[in-house]
């Protein structure tokens, strides 16, 4: 990665990011889900997107999300 600021060609550490998703259909129609993005709580960098300027940008720590999904 090309650090605009310092000239300097840098490198981003690898990293494995681990989601789930557990879903429960109800009907035809509805379902119930738990999702959890980051299962592993991990720290991660990747480079910003959609700028010139290109800096080691941290991302999110764990996500949990429940809900219920209807179909039309």
């Amino acid at each position: 990665v090309f650090n605009n600021d310092t000239g300097i060609l840098t490198s981003i550490p690898s990293y494995t990011v681990v989601d789930t998703k557990l879903t429960y259909r109800l009907d035809s129609k509805a379902s119930v889900f738990a999702q959890i993005k980051n299962l592993f709580d991990e720290t991660y960098y990747a480079p910003s997107e959609g700028s010139t300027r290109i800096i080691d940008v941290p991302n999110r720590t764990q996500e949990i999300f429940a809900g219920l999904e209807i179909s039309f």
